[in-house]
């Protein structure tokens, strides 16, 4: 892939990336009020994979929908998920770090790594970008 078509990848999934952030944020804060922090992350974070589902196949990689995308893309927020509950755990219970603010460094520091992953994922399935 050239270098001109991963940087006009990155810069959608920056975009949705804000999208999804901000929307999966506000359902953290609410949350929080009935829920643990750890509660609320894995409510919060299973919502976030259908809307990045949705956003990652359409919109950044515009790969088609299939059982094995699904899946590889399940795999890799599983992956994604257990950084982002470790690291919220760490900032919470060990360093006192109040939850909303944990969960904003959380997000911050997973970006890199979910790109890679995804980018990974997406340049496995068969068959052209639309």
């Amino acid at each position: 892939m050239r270098q001109k078509d991963v940087a006009r990848q990155l810069t959608r999934f920056l975009i949705s990336g804000v999208l999804n952030t901000g929307t999966t944020y506000l359902i953290f804060l609410a949350l929080l009020q009935f829920f643990s922090y750890r509660l609320a992350y894995s409510i919060t974070y299973a919502c976030g994979i259908l809307i990045a589902y949705f956003l990652n196949s359409r919109f950044v990689f515009r790969k088609q929908y299939t059982v094995r995308l699904g899946l590889a893309v399940l795999v890799s927020y599983s992956i994604q998920y257990l950084y982002g509950l470790l690291a919220l755990s760490i900032l919470v219970d060990a360093l006192d770090v109040p939850p909303s603010v944990a969960m904003l460094v959380v997000v911050l520091t997973a970006i890199p790594l979910q790109f890679a992953i995804l980018r990974s994922v997406a340049d496995t399935i068969p068959g052209k970008a639309r």
